[in-house]
């Protein structure tokens, strides 16, 4: 649980990061756009999360674990990538991507 100055710290790196992700004329524009809708969600997430009980909290966790290894199981089937010779941001452009256009 975040105390209130930490929130506003949060609050404002957030802001820096929207800004960031906000390029026009981008050649990933579409990407760039969903990424920054991932930012906002994870805002209002963020909200509940000052309140959320330990309990509940633990438990978002159990569930975010168990839908990380259901991505990282679909990467790994879709691309026949290579942990160790790829980075958690391809994993991040890849899972992006497949919220557009899915592979098969």
């Amino acid at each position: 649980m975040l105390n209130k100055a930490d929130k506003e710290v949060f609050d404002v790196t957030m802001a820096e990061v929207k800004r960031g992700y906000n390029v026009s004329g981008s050649t990933n524009e579409l990407l760039d756009e969903h990424i920054l809708w991932q930012v906002e969600y994870k805002l209002e997430e963020l909200d509940e999360m000052v309140t959320m009980t330990r309990e509940t909290h633990i438990k978002r966790h159990v569930e975010l674990l168990q839908c990380l290894d259901e991505l990282v199981a679909d990467w790994l089937t879709h691309t026949s990538c290579l942990p160790s010779r790829n980075s958690v941001m391809d994993l991040m452009r890849w899972a992006s991507k497949q919220t557009i256009n899915p592979t098969e």
